[in-house]
């Protein structure tokens, strides 16, 4: 990070100021500091979550980086009195995921609303995914799209493609059994509003 500075679109102020850090390869570091220092916001930029006002930032190609936030453990805090048994017992009760549940049901941005609003499907030629048809440009096309339309339920695995240097997720889709997962590339599915499944899987 070189002089970054970074503004919440709500706020006058800056609430992080010119601040210039290097991370290395393997390693782990420690932000440490006064409450409101600015030290979720400096690592959410840092990761890429945020995008700086001002400055630049840069890593090395394929770094995966991550970080433990200060309340990473928040869901297991009202579980402090069970034993590990009766909290897997709670969690996984009725074959379900509780808090993987309450995460896809945590509040979207106003983009990600509006890109998930849009339909996709999975092209019957090339097997890519892509934006249905819209009904004012071909209605015929534009109905077979919608009985082929797709939404991500979950990220099950990612690669990297050599030649291109980027990555692709195999996306599991609702409703839809395993053997119709389809390997999707990231740009793709942060245009349909699914960057937070991208997150966790990059994690």
């Amino acid at each position: 990070m070189n002089n970054v500075s970074f503004t919440y679109p709500t706020k006058d102020k800056p609430t992080i100021m010119d601040v210039s850090l290097t991370v290395s390869q393997v390693s782990r570091v420690a932000v440490i500091g006064a409450n409101g220092a600015g030290k979720s916001t400096a690592i959410k930029v840092l990761v890429g979550e945020q995008l700086p006002t001002e400055g630049t930032i840069w890593k090395a190609q394929g770094l995966r980086m991550a970080y433990v936030a200060q309340h990473a453990f928040h869901h297991l805090e009202k579980h402090m009195q069970e034993t590990p048994t009766q909290y897997i017992m709670w969690r996984f009760a009725g074959n379900d995921d509780r808090e993987s549940m309450e995460f896809k049901t945590e509040d979207l941005s106003v983009d990600e609303e509006k890109a998930r609003a849009q339909k996709w499907c999975i092209d019957s030629v090339t097997g890519n995914v892509r934006r249905c048809t819209d009904p004012k440009e071909d209605a015929k096309k534009a109905k077979q799209d919608e009985a082929g339309a797709v939404i991500p339920d979950a990220i099950v695995n990612r690669r990297q493609k050599k030649k291109e240097k980027t990555f692709e997720y195999e996306v599991k889709w609702q409703f839809k059994s395993m053997d119709n997962n389809t390997w999707v590339e990231k740009d793709t599915l942060v245009k349909m509003g699914y960057i937070k499944l991208v997150q966790r899987e990059d994690e």
